[in-house]
């Protein structure tokens, strides 16, 4: 009941905050404060929001490894890192993409309007996930995740039956990274000549690890599988050079343990520190030649806090320019909001550059950015990636922004309260959870079409009863 009455609070607070900001963009919009003074000031409202919502994880002790708490962090290093560091450098880097894919400046209003939707995805989304976490004492706990021999027999058999061909086709792949040069050229490089159960095999090594933490089996049945796949993705990370494969992967498994053994703060923050560490080594890394690991490890001539921000801090935070781009285009007449940016990747999952094709032609907001802004490295194989803030404000303006960011908080913390009711459920959950925790720089539906191979193996191996035929022989 008291977590209630905090929750109502919270919720007040929230509502008083979003009235405040609509009447200073009214009065912005109407001309009656600078252009200037808009920009400055609408900054400490995207800060003030963030920290009502580090205010009301701390009030409803939710901790450092809630569902909601980590994808919000994630969101935010991706989308509001670049204006929590303009109050330390200046509004400069509000107003170019300097660093970016591209090199372009924006006028006053092209910076407030995109701040302004910046403001209202964080206030919506946490009024979204406050009105489903202030009544989790209202909802009856289900708890039916519990200890399964079946799943258990499912995973470890995917995991280890998967495993050499899946390191055979890490290996090749990886191969031709390193002969091509590493992370700048790895565009185009393809793994479509080789078998195609070779292919899948890192998928279904996947899908089963995820049955085996489902399974809820012993935490020491868990610790060569997992010290297996997070050796996997830091070898892809560290060669390949895309940072997400490594971080985004620990970090749902440290979510998951945390659902099953109290994890103390400090060691939670140890761990984050190291990632932020291994994401300036590896951006440091793939910038040399011949993988120098002596440049590498070298400190810049200013501080290691410099190297964090140049390394870490900025290239995570360029997302938020997805998002002034889209504005830029939109206000330019260049692109048309539609909800067919938020359907079309359902229908058309195959992603990047396509011959013959036009730039409107692309519903991937990536795709169009990229077919825009970079035609000739998107031809290429590269693009700009894209933004969850700026794929709902092309959906339809501001008015959707507003709508599906709160739609979407509470999707996130419903999932959450619901995710024990069967270890089915569950499965799911953390199928779709590291999908979730990068959704801040991709589409909406990122966690689902991320992960559909997944469910077809759960539909084709599990629901079918193959696996189960495969158990019972092994009983024989």
């Amino acid at each position: 009941m008291y977590s209630m009455e905090r929750g109502k609070v919270l919720i007040l607070m929230q509502l008083l905050l979003i009235a405040v900001s609509i009447i200073f963009c009214f009065l912005c919009n109407a001309n009656m404060i600078s252009a200037t003074v808009s920009i400055s000031s609408i900054r400490y409202f995207i800060l003030f929001a963030f920290m009502m919502i580090l205010l009301s994880i701390y009030v409803l002790k939710l901790g450092l490894l809630h569902v909601y708490t980590v994808f919000v962090l994630v969101i935010s290093l991706y989308n509001i890192s670049y204006v929590i560091l303009s109050f330390f450098v200046g509004e400069d880097i509000l107003l170019s993409t300097g660093g970016f894919a591209i090199n372009a400046s924006f006028n006053e209003s092209i910076v407030f309007e995109y701040l302004t939707i910046l403001l209202f995805f964080f206030l919506f989304l946490h009024l979204g996930a406050l009105c489903v976490l202030s009544t989790r004492s209202k909802i009856p706990v289900v708890n039916g995740w519990s200890y399964n021999e079946k799943m258990e027999f499912y995973g470890l058999f995917l995991f280890y039956f998967s495993l050499l061909p899946c390191l055979f086709y890490y290996y090749s792949y990886l191969k031709q990274i390193l002969l091509a040069g590493g992370y700048m050229n790895k565009y185009g490089i393809s793994t479509m000549d080789m078998n195609l159960f070779i292919r899948v095999s890192d998928d279904l090594l996947k899908f089963g690890f995820f049955v085996l933490l489902a399974s809820k089996c012993k935490l020491s049945k868990m610790i060569l599988p997992c010290t297996i796949f997070l050796l996997i993705q830091f070898a892809v990370s560290l060669i390949s050079g895309s940072r997400v494969f490594f971080i985004s992967q620990s970090l749902f498994v440290l979510v998951y343990f945390s659902m099953r053994i109290k994890i103390k703060t400090v060691n939670v923050i140890t761990v984050l520190l190291f990632f932020i560490f291994f994401s300036v080594f590896v951006r440091k890394l793939r910038s040399t030649e011949d993988y120098d690991m002596e440049s590498a490890t070298s400190i810049s001539n200013n501080s290691v806090f410099n190297d964090i921000i140049e390394s870490f801090v900025l290239p995570q935070g360029m997302s938020m320019h997805t998002l002034s781009l889209s504005v830029y285009l939109v206000d330019r007449n260049d692109l048309e909001p539609s909800l067919r940016f938020l359907v079309y990747p359902l229908f058309q999952r195959r992603a990047g550059y396509v011959e013959g094709v036009s730039e409107k032609d692309y519903f991937f907001l990536a795709d169009r950015l990229s077919s825009v802004f970079i035609p000739r490295v998107f031809v290429g194989g590269g693009g700009l990636g894209s933004s969850i803030i700026a794929e709902f404000y092309v959906y339809g303006g501001l008015f959707m922004v507003i709508l599906f960011s709160m739609l979407y908080g509470m999707l996130v913390c419903y999932f959450d309260l619901y995710k024990y009711k069967t270890n089915d459920v569950f499965l799911f959950f953390i199928i779709l959870l590291p999908g979730l925790f990068y959704v801040g720089r991709a589409h909406p539906l990122y966690p689902l079409l991320y992960s559909f191979k997944l469910f077809v193996f759960y539909v084709l191996l599990i629901k079918s009863g193959v696996l189960d035929n495969v158990r019972l022989f092994f009983k024989k």
